[in-house]
């Protein structure tokens, strides 16, 4: 987190869609609104198409609210998602296989230069990267155990990725999956 954050923090908001979302994260901050989503068509306050899932600029806002409008406010949010998601890749793996498989797991997940990129940019990936992982690790758990707690997280983390980003649709996959699974195993 320190890294990464060290690295955020040194570096300007220009790139093209980091730009984009902190400015929406702190008009709702200043605003205390949301612009409309708006699937097909565009907004007033943007005039551009504003078809994104509000989770991730509502986030950024929440924080711009409690901790000031401070531009480093933003940097750090990312950073602190990677440190979440390598915790919650550890934590997980631990739990469906083993100390090592999780350690192994997540010293690669830090090492991939995707990853690397998204943890010091203000982009809605990281996020969508925690729910996403979140989900498809507590369903293993939930299908490994068969345990309905699991099942209820997996909804609810599955929920909150399709709310970060439209790619979050792909969870339908998963759920069909989980239904023929769960027929197939009972033959109900």
């Amino acid at each position: 987190f320190i890294l990464e954050a060290n690295v955020a923090i040194k570096t300007h908001i220009t790139f093209g869609d980091e730009g984009f979302h902190a400015a929406v994260a702190r008009w709702i901050a200043e605003n205390k609104e949301y612009p409309q989503w708006n699937q097909l068509g565009y907004t007033d306050i943007f005039k551009a198409n504003y078809a994104r899932p509000p989770l991730f600029n509502l986030l950024g806002a929440g924080f711009l609210l409690a901790f000031g409008q401070n531009e480093i406010i933003l940097k750090v949010l990312p950073p602190l998602i990677s440190a979440l998601i390598v915790v919650s890749l550890y934590i997980l793996v631990k739990r469906l296989y083993n100390k090592e498989m999780g350690l192994i797991a997540s010293s690669i997940l830090l090492g991939l230069f995707s990853f690397i990129t998204y943890t010091v940019l203000v982009l809605d990936e990281i996020l969508f990267a925690l729910y996403m992982l979140l989900f498809i690790f507590t369903f293993l758990v939930s299908i490994k155990e068969n345990n309905r707690k699991y099942w209820i997280l997996s909804a609810i983390f599955g929920g909150l990725s399709i709310l970060t980003k439209n790619a979050g649709i792909i969870l339908f996959v998963f759920a069909g999956l989980a239904f023929l699974y769960i027929t197939l195993k009972e033959r109900k």
